[in-house]
């Protein structure tokens, strides 16, 4: 019993440490925004010439860490939640997948609003029924704007695709 009762006590005093460490390392203040948004946008098939209409779903996550000086450091993570192509002609339907292989972030801080400018390579994989047309392209991906983490809203946000290969498998 006294050595549950001990390894409860030591289980206890751990969790609080842990929970206290980043204030005894110097204050840092923690907040976390979550936003989702959609993109339309097409690619023209490497294997069949056809347009092929693309419906994407992203999640993107900032995560803003305060020093006690008020010195902001910003992270950030995307992460595709799923996306669907569609032939515009032929109606075949692809699963899109892929990964990032690249990723450059730029932040500054001012007037209480982060403005932000990140920049992904993807390569994704557009898989058809029956692996005939699948083709693969690589994606570049620029996201920028401002955004006020008071309102935890995107007060600009612009989305730029740019196709730098694509080709067929």
């Amino acid at each position: 019993m006294k050595s549950k009762m001990k390894w409860a006590m030591s289980f206890a005093l751990l969790v609080s440490m842990t929970l206290a460490l980043p204030l005894i390392q110097g204050g840092v203040s923690l907040k976390d925004h979550q936003n989702h948004f959609n993109a339309s946008w097409y690619v023209i098939s490497p294997c069949t010439g056809e347009r092929i209409n693309v419906s994407s779903s992203w999640n993107f996550l900032i995560k803003e860490r305060y020093d006690k000086n008020g010195v902001v450091y910003v992270l950030t993570h995307i992460s595709e939640q799923g996306s669907k192509g569609v032939g515009e002609t032929s109606g075949i339907q692809f699963n899109v997948t892929g990964n990032d292989q690249d990723h450059e972030s730029a932040y500054v801080t001012l007037d209480n609003k982060i403005e932000y400018t990140d920049r992904f390579i993807e390569i994704l994989n557009f898989i058809s029924p029956g692996n005939e047309y699948n083709f693969k392209i690589i994606l570049i991906l620029t996201l920028s704007g401002v955004y006020n983490p008071q309102t935890d809203m995107w007060e600009t946000l612009e989305v730029k695709q740019f196709i730098e290969r694509a080709e067929c498998h």
